[in-house]
């Protein structure tokens, strides 16, 4: 079986462009309208209507670089899963794939959303900023698709959609395979395993656990231990489940909202000493909590142990909008979408 090597919320055009010219008092309105007629990240995809799987690589479009530094992507499957997480999975060139799978997991990808035609590029600007795709592992493409003589093999992605409230998410999530999507990037930082690291714990929602399949896999692959740490008594949907490689070992706790409780603190108090290095997908409210455990159960919370995945407004993808502000230990304030979505837990709590 091939592996995989492994939300950020986003409303109307019209709520979108509110919130940000509150917060920046007007400045970000003009700062789309510049970036709109001199920078790409605000053009249109190019799309085809396409409404079944292609099986021959050569007549399917390809992905690859464009001219103005984008990039056109290619969906292989459409949006699939369940509850506040879908993906979709979308065919790239061989080179933008620059590290190990698990170097990759939680950076992102800016997609532009409902234009088609090339009028439609000039004009439709009803979704007016591009989407985040965020990364949840990548691995050559299938055997179906293997391109001509020659040439290198492209590379499949899965990645997350923003949540499908947002019509920007609905759009991409009806794309059919064999359809184009126009990207930037990846961007931001993503998770990372230092190499002496061999003992990991994994804690999100089992809606999330995809973007951590990477870190599983660089893990196992180097003979250490994964244990991942569920919130909550629900099991894992039997898909998702078949996903997880056998040796990881599967606990659940109490829900994110009793932290502290007894069930949870038992699960850490266990599992925290035991672990060399922390990944996980950890709502906003509980981080501080997280880091007030690690403290009690291994004296300090060290860099480099411990590393969470924040939800945030990725809109630009160079801190240009200011539209991703989190606030960090010391009260200050740093871009997600440079320096995260992936940080440091020590940077986030004090």
């Amino acid at each position: 079986m091939r592996r995989w090597g492994g939300r950020s919320r986003f409303k109307n055009a019209v709520t979108e462009g509110r919130r940000a010219s509150h917060r920046l008092q007007g400045g970000v309105v003009v700062l789309v309208m510049v970036l709109a007629a001199h920078w790409p990240i605000f053009c249109p995809v190019t799309i085809c209507s396409a409404g079944s799987p292609m099986s021959n690589y050569e007549a399917m479009i390809q992905p690859s670089h464009n001219t103005d530094g984008t990039l056109t992507a290619v969906v292989v499957r459409p949006a699939h899963g369940g509850g506040p997480a879908h993906w979709i999975s979308l065919l790239l060139p061989a080179d933008v794939a620059q590290g190990h799978p698990a170097e990759e997991a939680g950076r992102f990808f800016l997609a532009r959303c409902g234009a088609q035609s090339p009028q439609e590029r000039q004009e439709n600007w009803h979704f007016y900023l591009r989407r985040p795709l965020t990364v949840a592992g990548h691995r050559p493409a299938p055997q179906e698709l293997a391109p001509a003589r020659g040439e290198d093999q492209p590379t499949e992605w899965r990645l997350l959609l923003p949540p499908l409230d947002d019509p920007g998410a609905r759009w991409l999530a009806g794309l059919p395979p064999g359809a184009p999507v126009n990207l930037l990037g990846p961007f931001g930082q993503g998770f990372t395993l230092p190499p002496q690291r061999r003992n990991l714990l994994l804690l999100a929602e089992a809606p999330f656990v995809p973007l951590l399949l990477p870190l599983m896999d660089a893990m196992l692959d180097r003979g250490g231990r994964v244990t991942l740490l569920l919130p909550g008594e629900a099991a894992m949907e039997s898909a998702l489940a078949a996903q997880l490689p056998l040796a990881v070992e599967v606990r659940t706790g109490e829900p994110w909202a009793a932290l502290p409780g007894a069930g949870w603190e038992t699960q850490l108090s266990e599992l925290l000493p035991w672990a060399d290095a922390l990944c996980g997908i950890i709502p906003a409210p509980h981080r501080q909590t997280l880091a007030e455990a690690i403290r009690r159960h291994r004296f300090r919370l060290e860099p480099g142990y411990a590393q969470v995945w924040v939800e945030a407004d990725l809109v630009c993808g160079v801190g240009a909008c200011l539209a991703c502000a989190v606030e960090v230990s010391g009260g200050g304030v740093t871009r997600a979408c440079v320096h995260g979505p992936v940080f440091d837990l020590v940077r986030l709590c004090t």
